[in-house]
């Protein structure tokens, strides 16, 4: 008897016809897991990250101690050019399937990539020990490169803005650049021309952002008014922040500014917790002048439409030093606002806002802001 010809070997699929199957699949049955979890990976592979997002996160919502759709979650971030938020999923789906390579692997190109080589020979030692023969642990961890393509950002914002009580109309115009040479690296300078009150007023400012850690950058910037009519005659800032893990940014700023013979003095205080495509933030903000001190506190939700697109609301309320006609004082504030991000290509972008700005006593301020930014 003449014996079987051999199995021909059965290709991969590729994203479209893995995309095409499961579709189809979902026709006869659109709530199928495992359908929705192929789609999600053939849209990942054709890097359509918008739509392969919002299944895994779908899938999530279903059944969040699925380590398959935290890696795939976690690859979709990847593929965004966003490790940082990749790196709390792989920590889940490790802790649920210990001993799922994939997501150790994957989780160790996540620490090189975002410069965290430390922790990453830390878990790649653990990782010999669960996977003593595993190929890809051994290629050494190393840092990824320190530079990367130089980019110049020019932006040009514009605000109009209504006062009560008789004040007239507010006018502001920022032009705004900034040139980052590599991660967390860059220098920025700016002018500002505010008309309010029939004062108007001319603003400079220039500064420079650089890492302190893996985690952490410090950021300095010195500005001053010529005119300083409602602007400060000279400020000096400082803002630190830091990316403890978990989806968290963190920050502490400080900054002076002189204003005719006083100086008004302000805390900042930040926390963003991101998760999926939303971004929760809070900011406590402490002033002092003359002897009076001053809070106010303002929560904000963005939501990422896409990589390039997001929208956003923001409110707060509290006390400020407010400088009017380079006099300071002690005021109550209220404010909400609107705010989105639009990528227009993949160089030009716009950005616009709508707010609402009572101080009590005083006057209320509404207006609109839109700019442009292009990137080069």
């Amino acid at each position: 008897a003449r014996a079987a010809p051999a199995a021909e070997p059965v290709a991969p699929l590729t994203g479209p016809e893995l995309e095409s199957q499961a579709r189809t699949r979902l026709q006869r049955q659109p709530d199928d897991p495992a359908a929705l979890a192929d789609l999600a990976r053939a849209l990942a592979w054709q890097q359509r990250w918008d739509e392969a997002q919002a299944l895994y996160e779908r899938l999530l919502a279903a059944t969040p101690d699925d380590a398959d759709h935290l890696l795939g979650l976690a690859q979709v971030w990847r593929g965004r050019g966003q490790p940082d938020k990749a790196l709390p999923l792989l920590q889940r789906a490790r802790t649920l399937a210990p001993n799922y390579e994939d997501v150790w692997r994957s989780e160790l190109q996540v620490l090189a990539a975002t410069g965290q080589t430390t922790q990453a020979n830390t878990l790649r030692d653990q990782a010999r020990q669960r996977f003593p023969h595993a190929a890809w642990l051994s290629t050494p961890v190393t840092p990824p490169p320190a530079a990367t393509r130089p980019t110049t950002t020019v932006s040009l914002d514009t605000e109009f803005a209504q006062l009560s009580g008789g004040r007239g109309d507010r006018r502001e115009q920022v032009l705004h650049v900034a040139h980052q040479w590599q991660r967390d690296s860059n220098v920025f300078a700016g002018a500002i021309r505010t008309d309010q009150l029939g004062s108007l007023d001319r603003y400079f400012y220039a500064g420079t952002t650089f890492p302190l850690s893996e985690r952490s950058t410090l950021q300095i910037e010195v500005g001053g008014s010529p005119t300083h009519r409602i602007a400060p005659k000279q400020r000096l800032g400082l803002q630190w922040q830091v990316q403890p893990g978990g989806g968290w940014d963190l920050g502490v700023g400080w900054r002076v500014s002189r204003y005719g013979s006083a100086n008004a003095r302000l805390w900042q205080l930040s926390a963003d917790k991101y998760w999926g495509a939303h971004q929760l933030g809070y900011t406590l903000y402490l002033g002092s002048a003359r002897g009076a001190s001053a809070a106010s506190h303002k929560v904000q939700w963005t939501y990422h439409l896409s990589d390039h697109d997001r929208i956003g609301v923001s409110l707060s309320n509290g006390h400020e030093v407010e400088a009017e006609s380079a006099r300071l004082s002690r005021t109550r504030v209220r404010s909400a606002a609107v705010t989105g991000h639009h990528g227009l290509t993949e160089a030009w972008a716009v950005t616009w806002d709508i707010g609402w700005l009572q101080y009590q006593p005083g006057y209320i301020r509404r207006g609109a802001h839109v700019g442009l930014r292009y990137t080069f």
